[in-house]
């Protein structure tokens, strides 16, 4: 139930998301996104956060990003048929541009997905999960340089 003071809140942020406000436009997709004081839809979500995305706002593509990957792993776990491909294939695709613009997260993440190809349909890549390792460990992430080593000495194990 939405509260007086939630309600304008809502509807502060959609009259500047449709004045074309980048950050308004976030604001709303995660309300959207989350159901904060506004009913839960996902197509909104994926409008306003597209939107954003589409003026500069990088955290929504990475919004979109983990939507994608969660809901198509959630549907690769119900079984709900080969929708799920899609919503990989999506992740996959908006991470990389996360990643080709130097995002850590973003770079750590496509190794995982490419280590492990997230599941039926989508096989693993090991040199593109040691690309995207690689990428990230000079980037810093020690996580990413522990699962490489690992990877380099164990050249027969397709998934960790």
């Amino acid at each position: 139930m939405n509260t007086t003071s939630s309600k304008n809140k809502f509807d502060s942020y959609l009259a500047s998301a449709l004045s074309g406000d980048k950050d308004s436009q976030y604001e709303v997709a995660m309300m959207y996104l989350n159901g904060d004081d506004v009913t839960k839809d996902i197509k909104a979500f994926e409008n306003w956060a597209s939107k954003a995305y589409e003026q500069g706002h990088a955290g929504s593509l990475y919004e979109l990003a983990q939507y994608h990957r969660t809901s198509g792993l959630k549907m690769r776990a119900d079984l709900t048929g080969n929708k799920f491909i899609e919503h990989i294939e999506l992740a996959y695709k908006e991470f990389g541009v996360l990643a080709e613009s130097g995002l850590l997260e973003a770079q750590e993440i496509l190794g995982e997905m490419y280590r492990s190809g997230e599941g039926f349909g989508i096989e693993p890549d090991r040199e593109k999960a040691m690309y995207w390792y690689s990428v990230a460990a000079s980037n810093g992430s020690k996580k990413s340089n522990e699962i490489l080593l690992y990877m380099s000495s164990h050249p027969n194990d397709a998934v960790l």
